[in-house]
């Protein structure tokens, strides 16, 4: 979303086909949309009062329709610079060993029917996060950019490397400044489309008065043998700020959680708010 908007190729009140096309039923929905790419369905899990969708629902609502059409807005150099942009695909040089790249797609798979008006199905599934890999701390650094003006912020673990034995030889950890990856403008529209999931959307159980909180659920699939079973991370991901300039960004994950519990908004979610809550009980954000 935040690449098509920062290009120019999405206004944020243009609609967009749910392709949900039916009868409304007796609670005036239609059905789950579905968009066919090739011989397969694309599907959404979310229910809409209306056939036409604008971007922002498409983010508050976690529509898989929405997003994998504006995805194809983009050519396919666009697309990976883009997600290499945002650290997806590479290393965020973390003060950590053994990070991994995570996967995603060659440029010659996005490339596919681009000149052929056809929806390309690497893009398709890119776009809502399936069928490509992304480590935890790329999660978190890409939410960052969100809650910084477009600037992706480097992360670490810590803030100082002391030699106990030598304190002349105490060295502060060297940053690497804050990259502008997208115009403040379109982090500033990401920001309030994650705010608005929040107060109306699949991130409600996060929502705590007198702090401004946004964020996004995710709920993947697990992969095993090749094939997606029915397990799941659920994930959550977004920001806490108070009124004195106190910002975080936190990210939760949950590994297989019972069925029950299997959607982000009932389990990542209501740990992101625990979180936060513990925090303001610290001081570290102040609710008034």
């Amino acid at each position: 979303m935040a690449l098509v908007l920062d290009k120019n190729r999405a206004k944020t009140d243009e609609l967009l086909d749910a392709y949900n096309e039916s009868k409304k039923n007796s609670k005036g929905y239609y059905k789950k949309g579905r968009f066919k790419l090739d011989r397969h369905y694309i599907r959404d899990d979310h229910q809409f009062k209306k056939r036409y969708i604008t971007p922002y629902d498409t983010i508050i609502y976690s529509s898989n329709i929405g997003i994998l059409q504006l995805a194809q807005r983009l050519t396919a150099k666009e697309f990976l610079d883009g997600y290499h942009s945002f650290t997806f695909g590479k290393k965020t040089n973390i003060d950590l060993p053994y990070e991994k790249r995570g996967l995603l797609h060659t440029l010659r798979q996005y490339q596919a029917y681009e000149n052929q008006n056809r929806p390309n199905v690497y893009k398709a599934t890119d776009s809502y996060g399936q069928g490509m890999r992304a480590t935890f701390i790329q999660l978190l650094t890409a939410y960052s950019t969100f809650n910084n003006d477009g600037k992706i912020v480097t992360p670490y673990v810590v803030s100082n490397i002391l030699d106990p034995y030598n304190s002349k030889n105490n060295t502060k950890t060297k940053r690497t400044p804050p990259k502008q990856i997208i115009k403040p403008t379109t982090a500033n529209i990401i920001k309030d489309m994650l705010i608005q999931t929040v107060k109306e959307g699949t991130g409600k159980n996060t929502d705590i008065e007198n702090l401004q909180i946004g964020g996004k659920t995710g709920t993947a699939q697990i992969a095993k043998k090749g094939r997606y079973a029915r397990d799941y991370i659920s994930s959550f991901f977004g920001f806490a700020n108070d009124q004195y300039n106190n910002r975080y960004t936190i990210g939760v994950s949950v590994f297989e959680p019972s069925w029950r519990y299997h959607y982000a908004s009932s389990s990542a979610a209501v740990v992101f708010r625990d979180i936060v809550n513990t925090m303001s009980k610290q001081g570290r954000l102040v609710k008034e």
